[in-house]
């Protein structure tokens, strides 16, 4: 794989899979399912909950049928709380417990 800047924060250990934006090729980005049903794959398939913060993750997860978790901080290209989302988090510390709650 090649190295990244999670590899840099010594993170990369922590992640089953890391998929680059532009693994799939032209007009398979977000807010195309494309790479979030790449991961899955890769991952085992199973239930799938994605974390955003704009439009195209929210629309992404949508078109995957996943589950998204809008993070309120962040790019956020329009305000979080017009993003079609299960749920929105202030900080990272409240992620487990909302997942545990989908």
């Amino acid at each position: 794989m090649p190295r990244c800047w999670l590899d840099d924060l010594g993170l990369s250990q922590r992640f089953f899979t890391i998929l680059g934006g532009d693994l799939l090729g032209k007009g398979r980005a977000k807010p195309a399912p494309d790479l979030l049903l790449e991961m899955q794959r890769l991952g085992g398939g199973g239930r799938c909950v994605y974390v955003g913060d704009t439009t195209f993750d929210s629309g992404a997860a949508k078109a995957a049928e996943f589950l998204c978790v809008a993070v309120s901080f962040g790019y956020n290209d329009v305000p979080v709380a017009e993003l079609e989302t299960a749920a929105v988090i202030d900080h990272f510390d409240e992620l487990v417990p909302v997942l545990e709650g989908l």
